[in-house]
């Protein structure tokens, strides 16, 4: 992961995991809204 400075908009976040035998598991997706430095969040 890095730090990048956002531009107002809407963006999908989800995050894959994968454990020590190679398996992978994902977690739900949400929708966050960037708005003039604030962040919203809601379940998809």
């Amino acid at each position: 992961m890095e730090d990048q400075e956002l531009v107002d908009g809407t963006y999908l976040y989800m995050l894959s995991v994968y454990d020590y035998f190679g398996d992978e598991y994902d977690g739900d997706p949400v929708s966050m809204m960037y708005e003039d430095g604030c962040i919203t969040a809601e379940d998809i």
